[in-house]
């Protein structure tokens, strides 16, 4: 995925997340959501990482 799509995904799915959260108590729903959200900000961090390597930005 590209950095912008994975951003978006990331948004939509805490938009889903707060959504349940103030107006019902859909615990499957709520877990599979933050799952999901889990997955995308993983590879979200492994991306930018990788990016911050090709540009030498890494500090150890």
């Amino acid at each position: 995925m590209e950095k912008a799509e994975l951003e978006q995904k990331i948004e939509e799915q805490r938009q889903k997340l707060y959504h349940l959260y103030i107006t019902d108590d859909h615990y499957p729903e709520i877990v599979k959501i933050s799952q999901y959200l889990d997955e995308l900000l993983n590879e979200y961090t492994l991306y930018t990482n990788s990016f911050k390597q090709q540009k030498g930005l890494t500090f150890e």
